[in-house]
């Protein structure tokens, strides 16, 4: 199945909502499609927006990327050992629970903050350095030109999503705004499943084996059908 293009994207979103000019740029519109995307990113955990990476500690805290996705755990964080030897591997705490973390030197733990004077999100742990490895999943770039392509390859799903999205003031039609939306999240559940049944195994410690609760997959894929 080929990514859906920024093009594409439009051109579906128009003939939906029951209009056939695509090419004119309409920033509504493309605002409703890019915020569509992002709720699907926000909304389920994709195996493809899973990323690993490295941070260097420096007095134990280092940024972590611009396009962090906050909504989902880091998972898998260690310090890789030299051969022969156990990973350190992390724990993430809650921040309340630093000053218990701290006095425990034996054991790695981390715990994310938010830097309110640079806009980033930080990193911490209670070992001062190290390169750390980790996962993340992130949030894409926003699509802006005609060719840029989206990472989830739902077409419809996006479209009808963000169509969901399209009506304001006194045109909104709040039944067939519940349709689209309706439509929109089932065809993403839908992908998601697949991703479940064919993408790669949970691993202990990540956001989904941890709680298993929120469903059979461990996953609450049904957050942007609420209301």
């Amino acid at each position: 199945m080929a990514l859906p293009t920024f093009t594409t994207l439009r051109q579906r979103f128009q003939y939906i909502i029951g209009e056939t000019d695509y090419t004119t740029v309409n920033a509504i519109n493309d605002s409703n499609i890019n915020a569509a995307i992002a709720d699907a990113f926000n909304s389920f955990d994709w195996s493809w927006s899973h990323v690993m990476t490295t941070g260097t500690l420096v007095a134990g805290v280092f940024n972590l990327p611009t396009n962090y996705n906050p909504t989902w755990h880091i998972t898998d964080a260690r310090i890789i050992s030299g051969t022969g030897q156990a990973d350190l591997m992390s724990v993430e705490i809650s921040p309340s629970d630093v000053r218990s973390a701290q006095n425990n030197t034996g054991a790695m733990y981390h715990w994310i903050t938010y830097d309110t004077t640079n806009n980033v999100y930080v990193f911490n742990s209670n070992q001062l350095t190290g390169t750390v490895t980790y996962w993340y999943h992130f949030l894409p770039t926003a699509l802006v030109n005609p060719t840029d392509v989206c990472p989830i390859p739902e077409l419809e799903g996006l479209a009808y999503l963000a169509a969901s999205k399209g009506w304001v003031g006194s045109e909104r039609n709040q039944s067939l705004e519940a349709d689209y939306e309706t439509r929109g999240t089932k065809k993403l559940q839908e992908l998601y499943m697949k991703d479940i049944a064919f993408g790669p195994m949970y691993t202990e410690g990540s956001n989904a084996g941890m709680q298993p609760q929120l469903n059979g997959y461990g996953i609450d894929p049904i957050r942007i059908a609420r209301p």
